[in-house]
């Protein structure tokens, strides 16, 4: 700060604020026309991350974001180092694929700066980068280059380490419902979507599943997990647990039990006979009726079902 004041300010506190409120409190204080993310663990590998991050903005006036792909890197070498984005990640996206889920890596994030002043919500959010990548978006559009300009470190020492899946699906449901207020109805949907997808993935992971271990009340036990300023209506809710079966069902086909595969299938058809148009249903059930006629299994899975059934597995 002394070689260069006009460039580098330091904030000095008396105080202890926190993490996120020091995040808000940082955001707040900064002046110039951009303003680039770096977490104290991650670090840039580009001298001309920023310089061409910049010039990006400056000849686009459209978009309001851009990021670049960084690698992440395990520091306790249990696993390999990879890309954080997808190939596929598009050149281009919008606000609803963000609402869909988070996708920029924070260390590669240069956005402009908007002057509005930043919700207190977000002081308390579970996580702070990405409910602020949706605000900035609402300005205009995400820019992407697949050019690796960093790292993101990931190790036990991690804020994100010491949440139970039960606290990081109810942090990430309060974040959406924030977001909902300052967006129009009309995300609603979307917003939904996302919040379905989480609570399987939480509760139902497809490479954690112990198909003999989840007994029908589990997922009564996980509904309660839903968060209430998202009410679920009837339909919403039996598809929600026709998606849970129908994982379920995988699970049981991976572990070779085709025939209680079948029974987890046919409870997704009691919860939501449409269940057949969706996730790959008739393949899993090709694979769960493999050695017999299709005839013989829906009899056998119904039965299996059925007497699920009476042990009071659907609570509605």
């Amino acid at each position: 700060q002394r070689g260069h004041p006009e460039r580098i300010r330091v904030l000095l506190s008396e105080r202890r604020f926190g993490g996120r409120r020091n995040f808000v409190r940082t955001l707040q204080a900064c002046q110039g026309e951009y303003v680039a993310l770096l977490d104290g663990d991650d670090y840039w590998t580009s001298t001309d991350k920023l310089q061409s991050q910049v010039d990006f903005l400056d000849s686009r006036r459209d978009y309001a974001i851009v990021f670049h792909d960084a690698l992440v890197v395990y520091e306790d070498g249990e696993r390999g180092s990879h890309r954080y984005c997808e190939p596929d990640q598009p050149q281009t996206s919008s606000m609803i694929d963000l609402l869909r889920g988070n996708f920029i890596p924070a260390c590669s994030t240069m956005f402009r700066r908007s002057g509005e002043k930043v919700p207190e919500w977000l002081h308390e959010s579970l996580f702070g980068d990405w409910p602020l990548h949706i605000l900035n978006a609402r300005r205009g559009k995400i820019g992407y280059s697949n050019k690796v300009m960093g790292v993101y470190r990931i190790h036990g020492g991690g804020l994100s380490h010491s949440w139970t899946n039960e606290q990081y699906f109810a942090g990430t449901a309060t974040i959406l419902a924030h977001v909902r207020d300052e967006l129009d109805a009309s995300y609603e949907p979307v917003l939904r979507g996302t919040l379905s997808r989480l609570w399987l993935d939480v509760f139902f992971p497809t490479d954690q599943l112990d198909h003999h271990l989840l007994a029908p009340a589990k997922m009564q036990a996980a509904l309660e997990h839903w968060p209430s300023k998202f009410p679920l209506e009837g339909l919403q809710r039996r598809q929600l647990l026709a998606a849970a079966c129908v994982r379920v069902a995988r699970a049981s086909i991976r572990a070779g039990d085709r025939l209680q595969a079948g029974a987890w299938l046919m409870r997704a058809m009691q919860y939501d006979y449409a269940s057949v148009r969706r996730w790959g249903f008739w393949s899993l059930a090709a694979k769960a009726c493999a050695g017999r006629r299709p005839a013989e299994w829906l009899r056998r899975g119904a039965r299996h079902a059925v007497h699920v059934s009476k042990s009071r597995w659907d609570s509605r």
